[in-house]
């Protein structure tokens, strides 16, 4: 990987981990917007990184 690939994936983890504690209390259970930040990051990334930013936020939890 590139320091440019690396990057990317840090500021796609640090995206997630920001996006995902922004809550919209809907009823009884919140919606976060966690799902929108994964796709967004899937969609910008590509296929073959898109799976390590959320594995960076799965792993550090």
């Amino acid at each position: 990987m590139k320091i440019h690939d690396l990057t990317q994936i840090a500021i796609g983890a640090a995206l997630l981990a920001s996006i995902g504690s922004i809550a919209i209390p809907i009823g009884p259970v919140p919606i976060t917007l966690q799902m929108l930040g994964i796709m967004t990051v899937a969609s910008v990334l590509g296929a073959k990184k898109a799976d390590s930013p959320s594995s960076c936020i799965c792993c550090s939890v």
